[in-house]
């Protein structure tokens, strides 16, 4: 006999299937007719509060993205206002987030972003750093990630600042070698 799949199974491999572009409860239920909106909507709530799903707003429709297993086990102990702060974080890549931007993407007031971000940091799940291009401001990203070269300046900054000693040392060698041909 075959083992039939819950709903839940069922909604998180079809957000899995859609990819990037994600999925609405509309598709699901185009997809999978046998399953009414009611149990469709508990579903889905049950996978965005276990961290298994993450739900974006586009052109005013709700769109499911599924994450990776590997991603669930970080972002599945967050709830609320920590999940969408996390979230948000995670789409800035290695590029980082601005508070302030934070603060307009997620809709969120500033003491709510700074109370998140400080469990988020307490939890090692962010970490902030400074950009060179925007030194007074503080970016947030995701602790495993590396920043940018657009944000730490690349070999040509050691801590923010540039490295001038690293510049003159590569002034001299490149002198010496023009000097030799």
């Amino acid at each position: 006999m075959a083992e039939t799949k819950s709903i839940e199974e069922v909604f998180y491999d079809e957000c899995s299937k859609a990819g990037i572009n994600g999925l609405t409860s509309s598709d699901f239920l185009t997809l999978h007719p046998e399953h009414n909106s009611t149990n469709t909507a508990l579903a889905m709530n049950s996978l965005l509060t276990k961290g298994y799903i993450e739900v974006f707003q586009v052109r005013g429709e709700l769109i499911y993205k599924a994450l990776k297993k590997e991603e669930v086990g970080r972002a599945g102990a967050l709830y609320g206002e920590e999940q969408v702060v996390y979230n948000t974080i995670r789409s800035s890549g290695n590029e980082g987030i601005w508070t302030k931007h934070l603060k307009s993407k997620t809709n969120l007031h500033e003491a709510v972003i700074k109370r998140c971000l400080r469990a988020l940091e307490q939890k090692a799940l962010v970490k902030a750093i400074k950009s060179v291009k925007h030194p007074t401001r503080k970016l947030y990203m995701l602790m495993e990630l590396t920043p940018s070269v657009e944000v730490t300046g690349g070999p040509w900054f050691t801590d923010q600042e540039l490295d001038v000693d690293f510049v003159e040392q590569l002034t001299n060698q490149c002198y010496k070698f023009i000097l030799m041909k």
